[in-house]
């Protein structure tokens, strides 16, 4: 494997790092250490931050394909913190 794509493999593993560990926070898929569904919004935000924190310092040194896929992530995560988010508080007003 060439140097630019053990890189590029490590970034994208880095990012779904995060993604995973957001996705975990929010609900979407099981604590793999309780085996249980569990909701944690200030650690999936925090999560989703370290994301966009790497995608503005890579700014300008990323491939096309590694800004589609950090894009893509963010973009997802976003979309799915809002609907938690949204559906906690509607259970929470009941």
């Amino acid at each position: 494997m060439t140097n630019d794509r053990q890189q590029q493999a490590l970034f994208f593993q880095m990012i779904m790092s995060f993604q995973a560990a957001a996705m975990q926070h929010l609900g979407q898929i099981e604590n793999m250490f309780s085996n249980k569904i569990e909701y944690d919004l200030e650690q999936a935000r925090i999560a989703i931050d370290m994301i966009d924190m790497i995608r503005k310092k890579t700014e300008g040194n990323r491939t096309p394909e590694e800004t589609t896929f950090i894009e893509d992530v963010l973009r997802e995560l976003r979309l799915i913190y809002v609907k938690v988010k949204n559906s906690q508080s509607e259970q929470n007003s009941k």
